[in-house]
């Protein structure tokens, strides 16, 4: 675990009172990586797409601004929790002081009345989505820089779903190499994705300890 002792969001705990400038650049590379969440869970308030940008491009110049992350709560320590919080807030404030109340869809209505996705669950869909997508990049990069890019590309597919026998034949045979080194190399990619996944959820939390609680709802909300 020793590679998880300092997280982008503990960075943003321990310096935003010695180092505000550090705890602002570690809280903003935070939220521009998971403003597709964001984004989603507004989309479930807003009549159009230009809406939902204009209104989730709000919610981050408040929090960059105003530095909300001050008051969150280090004992409730993960950035999934404190943002999606954060952003459900916003939204309510919002549509009460433009008196648009009216039009603002329900969350428990919408779950009753059997309309998909939920706001709460777009954004944990879209936050696991961005943890796996950035995992992949990350392993995408590490092949590149060791000359198997190409074999990447091959099998990434592979990272999701379990491969049929012929498939590795299949790719084996296009890279001139042996089916069971086809599929080593998968296993060998499956092992370093699900560190690289590790990684950038430990990143989201203030204690490295709850890395297994985290993963654990992390595999629950990607079924």
């Amino acid at each position: 675990m020793s590679q998880f002792e300092t997280t982008r969001w503990s960075l943003v705990f321990a310096a935003r009172e010695s180092d505000a400038r550090a705890s602002g650049e570690a809280l903003g590379a935070l939220c521009q990586l998971y403003r597709p969440a964001v984004l989603a869970y507004v989309q479930r308030y807003c009549q159009n797409r230009a809406d939902a940008e204009d209104l989730t491009q709000g919610f981050f110049e408040q929090l960059l601004v105003r530095r909300l992350d001050a008051v969150a709560d280090p004992e409730r320590g993960r950035f999934r929790n404190f943002l999606r919080k954060a952003v459900s807030n916003f939204v309510h404030n919002h549509f009460e002081a433009s008196n648009a109340q009216r039009r603002r869809p329900d969350v428990e209505e919408d779950l009753i009345a059997g309309h998909a996705p939920s706001a709460d669950a777009a954004f944990e869909s879209s936050w696991v989505m961005t943890l796996l997508e950035q995992a992949r990049i990350a392993l995408k990069q590490e092949a590149q820089a060791a000359g198997k890019g190409t074999l990447f590309e091959a099998v990434q597919s592979f990272l999701w779903e379990p491969a049929e026998k012929f498939e590795y034949t299949e790719i084996a045979e296009r890279l001139q190499m042996r089916s069971n080194s086809v599929a080593v190399s998968v296993h060998r990619l499956k092992v370093r994705f699900r560190e690289l996944v590790r990684a950038q959820v430990a990143d989201t939390l203030s204690d490295p300890n709850d890395i297994g609680l985290e993963m654990r709802e992390l595999r629950t909300l990607s079924r």
